[in-house]
C-alpha cells in the first residue's frame, strides 16, 4: 500500500477520542479533499460518532468553540497541500513545516489556526496533507485524490468503532 508509512505515523500520533477537521473548498476540485473525507466517513461510522467529524470548509477557525466542547484527545486536520509528489500522495506535515507548503484556499493561514487550536484546545493537531492533482473550478475530484480519500477512510473507520482499543 503506497500510504503505509503515513498511516504508521498517524497510528503513532492519534490517541483516544479523535476529531477530524476537513478543510478546503469543495468547488475547487481536489482542494475539497478534506470536506469530501468528512462526507465519506459520515456515511460509514456510527451515527453517534458523527459529531466528531467537522467539515471546516474554507473557515475552519469558525469551529474552535466546537473543538473545545468536544474535548478530543487527538485532532486530525485534513487539507490539500502542494508539495513535490504525485497527485493523491499523502504527507504528515509537521508544525514547523506548515509555512513551506501551499495549503488549501481558506481565510486564515493554517499555521495561525494551529496556534489558535494549541491555545484554545490545549494540544497540537496532526496535519495530513493530500497532494492535489486538479485545482480547477469543479466539484469533481481527480481519480488519484478520490482513491486516496477511500484509503484514508478505510484507515480511520476503526478509530470510531466502539470496540476499538485506544
Amino acid at each position: 500500500m503506497p500510504h503505509e508509512s503515513v498511516f504508521d505515523e498517524l497510528k503513532r500520533n492519534l490517541r483516544g477520542k479523535l476529531v477530524i477537521l476537513g478543510v478546503g473548498n469543495r468547488h475547487r476540485a481536489d482542494d475539497g479533499a478534506g470536506p469530501r473525507l468528512i462526507d465519506l466517513l459520515s456515511e460509514r461510522i456510527p451515527p453517534e460518532k458523527r459529531e466528531l467529524l467537522i467539515d471546516g470548509g474554507e473557515k475552519p477557525e469558525n469551529y474552535l468553540e466546537l473543538l473545545k466542547e468536544l474535548q478530543p484527545d487527538s485532532l486530525l486536520i485534513v487539507d490539500a497541500a502542494e508539495f513535490n509528489g504525485r497527485g493523491g500522495e499523502l504527507r504528515v506535515i509537521g508544525k514547523g513545516e506548515i509555512d513551506e507548503f501551499t495549503l488549501s484556499t481558506h481565510t486564515l493561514p493554517l499555521s495561525l489556526l494551529i496556534q489558535l487550536i494549541e491555545m484554545e484546545v490545549g494540544f497540537t493537531p496532526v496535519l495530513l496533507g493530500i497532494r492535489p492533482e486538479n485545482l480547477d473550478f469543479s466539484e469533481v475530484l481527480s481519480s488519484s485524490v478520490s482513491e486516496t480519500l477511500n484509503a484514508i477512510a478505510e484507515f480511520l473507520i476503526p478509530f470510531f468503532n466502539p470496540s476499538r482499543q485506544p
